[in-house]
């Protein structure tokens, strides 16, 4: 669904209910509001699925190039050179860069998108919210304006 077309449902919604006090009216709005949301939310999953595999892909590789460099340290008898534990380091760091490659940008997308997300969905409950003031002002206006109510009674 379009997501214009969730507003128009969500104002039509709480028009069609203007007689309900304002509070019920906001309580039900804030139910739908809060059924909507996953529809927003529910492409991400995969993006932070990816995100933590990635991340930890990259950290079993360090660990095991690590393990690697000391396993190599453990079955020499005499003094260690650096070339010996090279490649245990270096699949230690070529993981961890290739896990944190695929990782960054897709915290990054997620964040970028998420913000987005959350900035239309505050911008559905600020115009929902003005929308439902303006009809309970309309309530107002109508009973003040009724021939029968004394308005000075009221105040007094």
């Amino acid at each position: 669904m379009n997501k214009e077309k969730h507003y128009q449902r969500l104002s039509a919604y709480l028009t069609s209910h203007k007689q309900q006090p304002k509070k019920m009216r906001d309580e039900m709005l804030s139910i739908l509001l809060d059924e909507l949301k996953p529809s927003y939310y529910r492409r991400f999953k995969t993006l932070r699925i990816i995100w933590v595999l990635s991340t930890m892909i990259g950290l079993l590789g360090t660990v095991l190039g690590i393990i690697s460099a000391f396993k190599i340290i453990a079955l020499l008898t005499g003094p260690v050179s650096p070339s010996m534990i090279a490649d245990g380091l270096w699949e230690a760091m070529l993981t961890t860069a290739t896990g944190l490659t695929i990782a960054l940008p897709a915290l990054l997308i997620v964040n970028i998108f998420h913000y987005f997300n959350d900035r239309k969905i505050n911008q559905y409950c600020l115009q929902l919210n003005k929308l439902s003031i303006a009809i309970e002002l309309e309530k107002y206006e109508k009973y003040f304006q009724r021939k029968d109510v004394n308005i000075g009674k009221l105040l007094a």
